[in-house]
């Protein structure tokens, strides 16, 4: 926009004391009597000088005064000395300079003595002039980044450039802007919003611009961070081999049995506790292939999706495997193989975990059934059998070659006649420890700069995240104790959303 100054317009009025007419031997003529320096552009041309005339019309020297000192808007500056003299006749010129500071429109006066006449002065400044006009920085989550915008006014007549931004303060981040605002025109500053912490959070942008007047303009910044839903997992330390879990059963042995179902949540609770990488299958005696897809669970299943590939095995009929649940191992190995109903089940590395739950002693020789299992993991220690058996006492029939063959191979014994199993599936599912690495699989993903890693209470910085795998991975050199409760938290990503 470009303020024009009309001649016609009025000029506005300043009190000036009146003075009497001077004589003749002092009189002095001014021209012209105003002054218009148009429109200055501050920053292109920055300012304007033009002058009037002051001559000598009197019958003697004369010393001209008062003309240094405008009187209204600022900008105006005479160059010239406050007095001089001219003899009969003699004339001057004053110039007079137009430097506005920023867009202005500016009126004043020169009172020029002897005679008092006035010199109107008038004109306008032409500039960019910068103004706050909004601030938007919505509440956001701690550790979460939020939008926040800074929207600027040029509220002058020239183009507004924006040269350069600034921010003081680190929970704030510029993301971009326009570098011309048109006069009238507004411009949103982007900018993300990552609170460090709850409360308020406060910053200074600096916005630097052709602004004369405002070269260097802060905004102040206020934005409100809360703590979010914080997710907490956690697992017992006790690092263990990759094992794939194989449990035989015969479901006569506890079909209907109130003592089967909280044994099963033990196993189902220990085993994801201690953070194992485990693949699971159970089979009844029916068949070799489990009755049901999937074929099998995993690490990262549910707890539940877990338990319900137990349950089914134990819910099965009997079957032709009955009193030889080693067979029916070897049998499933089979079914491991390409294209078998267990294809994947068994990977390379991990260790044999063999589950034996029976009621009837074997129908063959145990010892030669285990030597070929054995046979198929990668050395002797890599399976482990236990057994759950009755052995006599309150029960009347005994199966301890199952049970014998449990303590060859490492595994964990219990008694089918027990009035609880809730300790002896808990050890059916404590493998043996070793000395590694722990990776430990988050149930969500986190915003990583929110997680906090506790080991029996106390604060633990012996991990690093992995983001690619979603994993916290705890060295060696520095891992808890065996058995030491390990507590994540953090804020989940969703929260962020």
């Amino acid at each position: 926009m470009l303020l024009a100054l009309a001649a016609c317009a009025p000029l506005r009025d300043w009190p000036v004391e009146d003075d009497p007419v001077g004589t003749p031997e002092s009189r002095v003529a001014v021209t012209p009597l105003g002054l218009d320096f148009g429109q200055v552009s501050v920053n292109n041309l920055g300012e304007s000088t033009l002058s009037f005339t002051v001559q000598n019309l009197g019958d003697d020297v004369v010393t001209v005064s008062g003309h240094d000192e405008p009187i209204g808007d600022e900008g105006f500056e005479v160059l010239a000395e406050p007095f001089f003299s001219l003899g009969v006749g003699e004339a001057a010129d004053v110039q007079v300079r137009f430097a506005p500071a920023t867009e202005s429109t500016a009126y004043a006066q020169l009172r020029v003595d002897p005679g008092g006449e006035l010199v109107e002065l008038s004109g306008a400044g032409l500039a960019p002039v910068l103004a706050l006009e909004a601030i938007d920085v919505p509440a956001t989550v701690v550790g979460c980044s939020g939008g926040a915008t800074v929207t600027l006014r040029n509220e002058g007549s020239e183009t507004l450039t924006i040269e350069e931004m600034s921010l003081e303060g680190s929970d704030y981040l510029v993301t971009g802007w326009s570098a011309d605002v048109a006069p009238g025109d507004t411009e949103n500053v982007e900018l993300s919003f990552t609170p460090g912490g709850g409360g308020d959070r406060g910053a200074v942008l600096t916005v630097r611009s052709n602004d004369p007047l405002w070269p260097e303009f802060p905004v102040t910044l206020e934005g409100l961070g809360y703590e979010g839903e914080r997710v907490e997992e956690g697992f017992a330390y006790r690092p263990t081999q990759p094992t794939d879990v194989l449990f035989v059963l015969e479901p006569g042995a506890t079909d209907g049995d109130a003592r089967l179902a909280p044994g099963l949540e033990a196993y189902v609770d220990t085993l994801s506790a201690t953070n194992v990488d485990f693949q699971l299958t159970a089979l009844g005696t029916a068949d070799a292939c489990p009755v049901d897809e999937p074929a099998y669970a995993t690490t990262s299943d549910t707890d539940l999706g877990t338990l319900r590939v137990l349950d089914r095995a134990f819910d099965d009929a009997a079957g032709a495997w009955d009193g030889n649940l080693l067979g029916l191992a070897l049998a499933a190995m089979e079914e491991t193989l390409d294209g078998g109903c267990l294809d994947g089940f068994r990977r390379a590395g991990a260790d044999l975990d063999l589950v034996i739950v029976a009621e009837q002693a074997p129908t063959r020789d145990v010892e030669l059934a285990a030597a070929d299992l054995a046979a198929l993991v990668d050395d002797p220690g890599a399976l482990r059998v236990s057994a759950l058996v009755p052995r006599g006492g309150a029960c009347t029939a005994s199966a301890e070659a199952y049970a014998e063959l449990a303590q060859a191979y490492g595994g964990a014994v219990g008694d089918l006649c027990d009035a609880d199993w809730t300790d002896v599936f808990e050890a059916f599912a404590t493998l043996p420890a070793i000395e590694a690495a722990v990776t430990y699989t988050l149930a969500e993903w986190p915003v990583p700069e929110t997680i906090e890693v506790r080991v029996d209470g106390a604060n633990y910085t012996g991990w690093s995240y992995d983001e690619r795998a979603n994993s916290l991975v705890f060295v060696t050199e520095s891992a808890p104790t065996l058995g030491a409760e390990v507590t994540i938290t953090y804020l989940s990503a969703v929260a962020c959303e």
